[in-house]
């Protein structure tokens, strides 16, 4: 139960600071079953709030547990609180820094709770003449009374575990207009210009990170993304002097590698206070082509004015790598705050750089695109997001395509640079290239796959580890252990690789030190997409020796099965022949198989009243296989159909213009093909006898 829970805060976006230690407490909790179906689990925190003159904020929270045994629990579990607590010490934020110093946890046994006690710079900050401090999502105001302000949140996570946060904020003397801006998320105030004897002094603290991923290149540009952690330098800016600070300006700039954004500007830092500026680079997609490391400067502007109006400023340059576009580190944590976190630091925290792994998945490059076809071909033409039964059938083909084409695992060659674990990561055109990958080279081309047909693929990081995990029509949850592509006789067949990825994923869920990427909600909601890598010829998969298979693959249940090793490899071929013996029709319903121009035909119809729905196959004596939908066909006089359908064969679109009338258990007609150019225009058509027989139901 150590690591019951897992880093989640893009599930809340809460971003006051104290508040973030319900991320740890609503993923420990939601590992814990409830004894009772009528209490409903609940974290009950009160925070305090009193923001000094210099914007830093004096905070302390008081958590307690609903129910109350909860309590005892989490002592039991972590009998150092500070783990419990890391994600608010571990000073990510974009927007303010916690001084370590100031930090208390302590238990309370006669009343069950635990107590958090910080100061944090920069919470309180002014920008145009006024002064704010961010808010959650989702606080609003409660009340407020001369310069006290109280603000709640209450949310139910996914876990069903229900936060409840009152927070009080204490405003300074002098404090006016002051109101809360739900909108903007956050508590603004309006204090008198402040003077001061005496000068100003400036201290920064620069931390940023040497080594920069460029497949994470459009993650660094969003400051949404995980409420702004993926920063590339952060600066804090510290005044030690006597008097304020005026029109400060922090710019950022990396050469030529990115834009050149405004400088970020704070009004005023006042004596003992600070102001926090992170860095988001527009970085330049020219550095998805880097295959190796590129030194690149990263500089940085500091300037600010004193009481009398002059000018002060500092200059200050690091050298900075820009990692190849396939180099995965797997911490965002900078070298000094490893050093500074070494008793909260664990796997959780070393590999909090997990979820950028998503933009590895490229579900929409033409190769991965190409081979899925190869794979629905190979799996009779089911749609796989249709039923648990055809998604199945399609994993499995999927997994089997990759096994005859011998694409093999192979183990990383990840190292330990310093603090920082980097790993090789391919994309999938580089796995198919190479015909070879890791286990999470290997688990990034399967996604890949299933992403690309609409299911629902995740990836999941574990200690030492990473397969791929898939969504079902139904909402069952598989996994597929996908190093049972071995080379030589160390392989696996499919009903292994499900069987054991399914039990693994229920070990690692129990255990709790893992990283589940759902990769629809990473490169849809959170942004964290594929850089822009170069195309690749349409003879990319064959160049690299990946062939089609033409054979039909066995039906696997989630029950597992045997499948030892070279298992599934080699199913019969598919039977085009037949028509089942005897089968009568008296109507379109069903299946119908038949034969166009040497082509295999099969269709099958949903019959409503005198309207069709259905589907068309149609396979070329080289295994090309073509497909399409067609919907509300009417029947007309003498059971005359006429059928317009839309296909793709080969990397080219066809129209199929079907006419022909059914008798009895036969339908004969004509069959009109046309092929579609650019804006859909008529390369050349050609006109064949369309003859079937019924299959049956």
């Amino acid at each position: 139960m150590h690591h019951r829970f897992s880093r989640l805060r893009t599930q809340f976006q809460l971003c006051t600071p104290i508040a973030c230690v319900l991320f740890a407490f609503c993923m420990f909790m939601g590992g814990i079953t409830n004894s009772s179906a009528q209490e409903q689990n609940s974290i009950i925190m009160k925070t305090y709030s009193r923001i000094l003159p210099s914007g830093t904020v004096d905070a302390s929270a008081v958590i307690s547990f609903k129910p109350q045994s909860y309590y005892d629990v989490v002592k039991a579990n972590y009998p150092d609180l500070y783990v419990l607590f890391r994600d608010v010490i571990s000073n990510g934020h974009s927007q303010w820094e916690v001084n370590r110093s100031s930090v208390h946890i302590a238990s309370n046994d006669a009343t069950e709770s635990l107590k958090l006690t910080m100061s944090i710079l920069g919470a309180a900050y002014c920008k145009e003449k006024q002064w704010r401090v961010d808010l959650s999502k989702g606080e609003t105001l409660v009340t407020q009374e001369g310069r006290k302000v109280i603000t709640s949140v209450v949310t139910l996570n996914q876990a069903g575990v229900m936060l409840n946060d009152t927070n009080t904020y204490i405003l300074p003397q002098g404090a006016t207009q002051i109101h809360v801006d739900t909108n903007q998320r956050v508590l603004a105030f309006d204090m008198p210009v402040p003077h001061g004897t005496g000068n100003p002094s400036l201290n920064l603290n620069l931390l940023y990170h040497k080594d920069v991923m460029t497949s994470a290149y459009k993650v660094y540009a969003d400051p949404s993304i995980d409420n702004g952690e993926y920063w590339v330098a952060k600066a804090i800016v510290q005044n030690t002097g006597h008097a304020p600070m005026y029109n400060v300006k922090v710019w950022y700039d990396m050469g030529a590698y990115a834009d050149h954004p405004a400088p970020e500007t704070f009004s005023y830092v006042m004596p003992g206070g600070a102001a926090v500026a992170c860095y988001y680079p527009l970085i330049s997609d020219q550095v998805a082509a880097f295959k190796t490391e590129n030194p690149a400067h990263l500089n940085i502007t500091v300037s600010y004015q004193d009481v009398h109006g002059h000018t002060h400023s500092e200059q200050h340059t690091r050298l900075i790598t820009l990692l190849g576009v396939n180099q995965f580190v797997f911490t965002n944590l900078t070298a000094d705050q490893i050093q500074m976190t070494n008793r909260v630091s664990n796997w959780m925290d070393m590999n909090d750089n997990a979820p950028l792994v998503a933009a590895y998945v490229t579900k929409t490059d033409d190769p991965v695109k190409q081979f899925a076809g190869y794979v629905s071909e190979l799996a009779g033409g089911v749609a796989a997001a249709d039923s648990d039964k055809d998604a199945l059938t399609w994993l499995q083909a999927a997994y089997n395509l990759e096994l005859v084409n011998n694409i093999v695992y192979q183990t990383p060659s990840g190292f330990l640079d310093g603090s920082h674990f980097m790993q090789d990561v391919k994309f999938p055109r580089d796995t198919l290239r190479a015909k070879s990958g890791t286990c999470i080279d290997l688990a990034i081309l399967y996604t890949s796959l299933v992403e690309s047909v609409g299911m629902n693929g995740y990836l999941i990081l574990v200690p030492g580890h990473c397969f791929s995990v898939v969504k079902l029509p139904s909402g069952a949850v598989v996994g597929i252990e996908n190093t049972g592509l071995g080379g030589g006789n160390q392989r696996e067949g499919f009903s292994w690789a499900l069987k054991y990825g399914t039990k693994e994923l229920k070990q690692h869920l129990a255990d709790g030190r893992f990283y589940l990427i759902n990769i629809d909600k990473a490169q849809g909601q959170f942004h964290i997409t594929p850089p822009a890598l170069p195309p690749v010829g349409a003879n990319f998969l064959a160049d690299c020796g990946i062939h089609r298979a033409h054979y039909e693959a066995d039906q696997p249940t989630l029950g597992g099965g045997g499948g030892g090793r070279n298992a599934n490899i080699a199913p019969p071929p598919p039977n085009f022949a037949g028509n089942t013996p005897g089968a009568i029709a008296d109507g379109y319903a069903g299946t119908w198989n038949g034969i166009v121009n040497g082509m295999r035909l099969t269709m099958k119809f949903t019959q409503n009243g005198h309207f069709l729905d259905g589907s068309t196959t149609l396979v070329t004596a080289t295994g090309e296989l073509a497909q399409g939908t067609f919907r509300n066909v009417r029947i007309g006089p003498g059971d005359h159909v006429s059928i317009i359908c839309r296909v793709k064969m080969n990397g080219h679109a066809y129209s199929l213009d079907m006419n022909g009338s059914r008798n009895g258990s036969t339908v004969n007609g004509t069959i009109t093909i046309i092929q579609r150019g650019i804006f859909d225009v008529p390369l050349s058509t050609q006109k064949y006898i369309w003859q079937m027989a019924y299959s049956g139901q």
